[in-house]
């Protein structure tokens, strides 16, 4: 069985050749790997080319800056494996990940996905590994709308990252089942999607993605108005989409309250937006506002309740203000440690 590892790369010349060497050097070697280089400008596509001259395994593509969903469809459309991986040129993964997954598509038919955990990775000093574990019972024979209902409902972070599973790559094709190009959060776009499609999905009970955290300058720490238009949009698609199916109610009612916790972190970040562009975000991000009475968890709740007492900005202050101050009471105790 091949595996194929697709990693999109922009940019991230200081972190790219641990990337490529955690899969390169995994334990399992019939392996797949393709660097698609996304016009990068730093050195990033010198250490593609060099890691392609330095293993057969390894196909780099270099095209125009066209942004993450194009560059991983780009991987998608030029795999060979059997199942697809996603690693970000930013993270790495464990040396054992794609044997362990290997044996667990082996060891049962048909499976579509194969679903595990993270690590929050700050630095060698620091690593958070997801620490939940899986009921078995909710997943297996399942299918995949049963399957997200279940996270939804009860794993306590968010599990459509691409990154943390592994895809059977005819499932996706056939299904066509590709990034949306032009958008940010295609994760949130696609993923639910591809489970919503799946017959069987499998769990990897181990933490193995190493997900990099507060780099400068990375997608996810990057506050524009079009996050907000894009989010909104997915969150307004797949609100119709439930209104409109006869999908069984505990799902219906587990993804509400997803893009509920959802919407409720983009007014968390409101205020980082430019203040010519905030006052038009503020009035569709307001058009959603049926959303916060689906909203759970003690963050989500406190931002609901708070948007509703004194509003979407004010509510953002305080709480990227508080934010600040925790991160830097732990960066004090990490100095300390």
């Amino acid at each position: 069985m091949k595996i194929s590892v697709v990693v999109p790369i922009y940019n991230v010349e200081p972190y790219l050749e641990t990337c490529v060497n955690s899969i390169i050097n995994q334990t399992y070697t019939d392996i797949d790997v393709i660097l698609v280089n996304d016009g990068s400008t730093d050195k990033s596509g010198a250490i593609c080319d060099y890691f392609a001259c330095k293993d057969p395994r390894v196909k780099v593509i270099h095209t125009p800056n066209r942004g993450l969903s194009a560059a991983r469809n780009e991987g998608i459309k030029s795999s060979i494996g059997d199942y697809i991986m996603f690693v970000d040129g930013d993270d790495f993964i464990d040396l054992n990940a794609v044997e362990d997954i290997v044996e667990i598509i082996e060891s049962q038919r048909n499976v579509d996905i194969v679903v595990g955990k993270m690590v929050l990775y700050y630095n060698q000093r620091r690593e958070v590994p997801e620490n939940f574990i899986f009921d078995s019972s909710k997943i297996d024979n399942k299918s995949g709308i049963e399957v997200l209902a279940y996270f939804f409902e009860e794993i306590p972070v968010i599990m459509w990252s691409a990154c943390r599973s592994a895809y059977r790559r005819a499932f996706l094709i056939e299904n066509k089942l590709y990034f949306t190009e032009g958008i940010t959060s295609e994760d949130l776009d696609l993923i639910p999607r591809i489970y919503m499609c799946a017959n069987r999905v499998a769990v990897y009970d181990k933490p193995f993605y190493y997900y990099r955290q507060l780099r400068p300058n990375s997608i996810t720490n990057t506050v524009d108005a079009k996050r907000f238009y894009d989010i909104i949009s997915i969150i307004e698609k797949y609100v119709n989409l439930l209104q409109n199916s006869d999908y069984p109610l505990n799902f219906k009612r587990a993804f509400l309250m997803q893009l509920a916790n959802v919407y409720t972190q983009y007014i968390a970040i409101l205020d980082n937006v430019r203040e010519s562009e905030k006052k038009d975000v503020v009035k569709e991000m307001e058009k959603i506002k049926y959303l916060l009475a689906y909203a759970r968890g003690v963050k989500p709740k406190f931002i609901s309740v708070f948007s509703n007492l004194i509003g979407f900005e004010l509510t953002s202050s305080v709480y990227l203000f508080a934010k600040k101050v925790r991160n830097n009471l732990l960066n004090r105790l990490n100095l300390r440690s």
